[in-house]
């Protein structure tokens, strides 16, 4: 997970463990030391003021593809939250800056026909199986899309665009999906998102 936030961009230690609630600073600090005692990672002075930035190396960017196929595989199931046979699946949505921001909200994702509800509430999503009651946004689109997504050959507002994800609701819900989807990583999202860029 250290090595899938830092392919976005370089980063500083702070920003690290907002971006992975799950793990406690003291081992994220060891994990940090190990992947820079592998190679794989490596700390720069940033900007005046920022302190030190993490940032891959040539070794750490090599496991770009390995980690692409990991996404791809797992992408079958993204949509199918009872793959498992569990009801339902709950996400801790608290990576994304600003999370108490976003309202809550009813989504529904189709793939392929099979419709899945997605429930954001107090930065948790929810995912059931099935039709949403009351969806604010519907999305529709099928896994040739997912794994192309998942691979990072396109990302949502570029399937909008090309017609592969259709969207049944208000510009203003399909935000306020990629917000409580963990899409975003900050919300509101900056100025040129909301203009549609």
């Amino acid at each position: 997970m250290i090595v899938q936030e830092l392919q976005k961009r370089s980063m500083r230690y702070g920003e690290l463990t907002g971006r992975l609630p799950g793990i406690g600073t003291s081992a994220l600090a060891d994990r940090l030391r190990k992947l820079e005692a592998a190679g794989v990672v490596e700390r720069r002075a940033g900007g005046v003021g920022e302190g030190v930035v993490y940032q891959l190396t040539d070794r750490g960017r090599a496991l770009e593809p390995a980690l692409r196929a990991l996404r791809e595989w797992g992408s079958r199931f993204l949509f199918d939250p009872a793959a498992d046979g569990a009801a339902e699946h709950t996400f801790d949505l608290r990576c994304v800056d600003g999370v108490e921001r976003i309202p809550d909200g009813v989504f529904q994702v189709t793939v392929d026909g099979e419709p899945t509800a997605l429930v954001f509430s107090d930065g948790q999503l929810t995912q059931r199986p099935g039709p949403a009651a009351m969806a604010a946004v519907a999305i529709d689109t099928d896994t040739v899309f997912i794994r192309r997504w998942a691979s990072g050959e396109l990302d949502w507002d570029e399937g909008v665009a090309d017609g592969e994800v259709r969207v049944t609701g208000p510009k203003s819900s399909w935000l306020h999906w990629l917000a409580a989807s963990g899409y975003l990583l900050h919300y509101p999202p900056d100025e040129d998102m909301q203009d549609g860029g």
